[in-house]
Formats: C-alpha cells, sequence, structure tokens
C-alpha cells in the first residue's frame, strides 16, 4: 500500500465512521453503530502498526538516528511570494509511537463501550460518534509538524 495512502486512512477512515454513524448509522442502523466505529478504529490501528514497522524498520534511520519523514507537504494558502501556510504530514519517532498508543487505546475504549453502553436506547451511538471525533483530534495533534499546524496547517 502507498505509504501517503496508508497514512492518510488513519484520521480518514474514523472521520468516514463519525459522518456515517451521525448522519446514517443512528437512525437506519442503530445495532451497528458500535460495531462499525471499533472496526475502523482497528483498522486505523493495524494502519499505524504498518506506518510504525516502515518508519522504525525501513526508512526511519539514518546513520544511526531516526529523522523526521516528510509523508505529504502541499502548500495550503499563499499571501505573496515566500510567504505561505503550508500543511504536512511528518512522521517521527514521537508521533509514530504516540498514533499506536492513540489508536490502541481509542479501539479499545469504543471495544468496552459497546458492552457498557448495552441496554441504552439511543446513547451508544452518540457516545461512539463523540468517541470517532475525540479520535480524530487526538490523531491530527500527532501528526503535524509545528504546534501552529493544529489550528492552522504547517
Amino acid at each position: 500500500m502507498n505509504e501517503l495512502l496508508n497514512i492518510a486512512l488513519i484520521p480518514l477512515l474514523p472521520l468516514g465512521a463519525f459522518l456515517f454513524i451521525g448522519l446514517v448509522g443512528r437512525r437506519f442502523f442503530p445495532a451497528l453503530c458500535g460495531h462499525l466505529g471499533t472496526t475502523v478504529l482497528f483498522i486505523s490501528f493495524i494502519l499505524s502498526v504498518i506506518a510504525a514497522k516502515n518508519y522504525f524498520f525501513d526508512y526511519g534511520m539514518v546513520d544511526g538516528v531516526y529523522i523526521p519523514h516528510r509523508v505529504f507537504d502541499f502548500e495550503w494558502l499563499r499571501f505573496a511570494p515566500g510567504f505561505s501556510i503550508d500543511m504536512s504530514i511528518v512522521l517521527d519517532s514521537v508521533s509514530v509511537m504516540m498514533l499506536l498508543v492513540v489508536t490502541f487505546v481509542s479501539t479499545l475504549v469504543h471495544l468496552f463501550s459497546i458492552g457498557y453502553m448495552k441496554g441504552e436506547k439511543d446513547m451508544p451511538c452518540i457516545f461512539l460518534i463523540s468517541v470517532c471525533l475525540h479520535f480524530l483530534c487526538s490523531v491530527w495533534f500527532y501528526l503535524p509538524i509545528f504546534f501552529k499546524s493544529i489550528f492552522f496547517g504547517n
């Protein structure tokens, strides 16, 4: 699988699940809300494991040091020549490890929430929608290169 696609799917799959559960799933497929969200987060965890394996064993180490690897770089807004706001996805050792932790913990929270919220009427779908949204915010926090990227892109 293409590296950019692999990294991009980590937040995009839960975004799709968030939109599907929020717009369609609550009304037409209430029994599938939890299982869909958990499955999508588990797939994101597997993609994070693949990204970590690729970073730590294939291309991350150069001359005995793990270097940041820019997966995606995009000029978002251009104000003047030499003055622009760029968006990028950068992998370094900390962001890769945090991707693993966030995706694993979010998957477990989703999985245990299904059993915990069993028997509630509409609450499981609403709760799992918020867990998907929280996951998206957490992943977005660890992928950009600079702190300002959290709000404006890199």
